[in-house]
């Protein structure tokens, strides 16, 4: 099981951060935290780094190389070849990076679990009225 704290790192006038420092099964903070920013009683909270797909971890992996063999490429033309490559693999060469994908699919899931709800920790922020057009 993870243990999480939360620790006030700044306040500056009204305005507090909270990090939220995760330690994994060896007793080490994970690399992202879940941070809260806001004013007193007003904080939202931001979530966890989103998983990657195996496509976007094969493209982040493989981009260097392609650049270096096309360096005038542009990030479209770069990413719509990978992909292309992608398409044309087997199941076998995916594999790898699915599995990657599937180890951040439950890093993910795992801190999504471990952060608190809006409704339990963090009052609701207050409507602003609108101020009719005469």
């Amino acid at each position: 099981s993870t243990q999480s704290t939360w620790v006030l790192i700044m306040r500056q006038g009204t305005l507090e951060i909270f990090v939220q420092t995760p330690k994994g099964s060896d007793g080490q903070p994970t690399k992202r935290p879940s941070v809260l920013v806001g004013h007193k009683g007003t904080h939202r909270l931001i979530t966890p780094k989103k998983a990657m797909s195996a496509l976007c971890i094969f493209i982040k992996e493989k981009k260097a190389i392609y650049l270096k063999e096309h360096p005038l490429a542009k990030t479209k033309e770069v990413n719509q070849a990978l992909t292309e490559i992608w398409k044309s693999l087997s199941s076998e060469d995916k594999q790898p990076f699915e599995d990657k994908a599937n180890n951040d699919r439950q890093r993910y899931l795992s801190q999504i679990k471990d952060q608190p709800k809006s409704s339990e920790s963090q009052p609701a922020p207050e409507q602003r009225k609108k101020k009719k057009k005469i």
